[in-house]
């Protein structure tokens, strides 16, 4: 088993479904780099991997079930946006449960990591945002969604949270278009 120390690959989970299809085990394994130990800010990615990915697989059927009323809800003329949003659900929804259990700055840390990865990999001249998709060495589609979309996802979640008062979700949201 590889140490986690150096970030490289951000942090990640396996879900409960995973290590029971691997190990036979029934709970889900977070990584969180070392390298963060120190920068509690991105600590909140907990939120998005625990919150998120280790409780939509853990209800057997619940990632299906949202994919197939994503993918019916969105209407296109050959249905390719709402397979695709089908496609990114996983994500997505955990970047929505990450936004429930941490709050609105998770939006806010979740742009920042985002700029941070996206400056530190393709230099100083580079967007702070992904703004477009691709596919890797192996031919497969990201499974993230590109960032200007997941905070377009967030501010609409943030916009939905019935607790928040109207002048936070505008000051939230402003600063989230900013």
């Amino acid at each position: 088993m590889v140490l986690q120390q150096s970030g490289d690959s951000g942090p990640f989970t396996i879900t409960s479904d995973s290590v029971q299809q691997l190990f036979g085990g029934t709970i889900g394994v977070v990584s969180l780099p070392g390298t963060y130990r120190q920068h509690p800010l991105l600590w909140s990615s907990l939120a998005h991997e625990v919150g998120g990915h280790d409780v939509l697989h853990a209800d057997p059927g619940l990632l299906t079930e949202l994919g197939q009323a994503v993918k019916s809800s969105i209407r296109n003329s050959d249905s390719s946006l709402g397979a695709l949003w089908q496609y990114w659900i996983d994500e997505t929804a955990s970047d929505v449960y990450g936004l429930l259990h941490y709050g609105p700055e998770f939006e806010l840390n979740l742009a920042i990591f985002f700029s941070a990865i996206n400056l530190q990999i393709n230099g100083p001249s580079a967007d702070w945002l992904r703004f477009t998709s691709f596919a890797g060495s192996d031919g497969q589609l990201d499974p993230h969604p590109t960032d200007i979309l997941r905070l377009s996802v967030g501010k609409g979640a943030l916009n939905a949270l019935t607790n928040l008062s109207a002048s936070s979700k505008a000051g939230y949201s402003e600063i989230i278009d900013e």
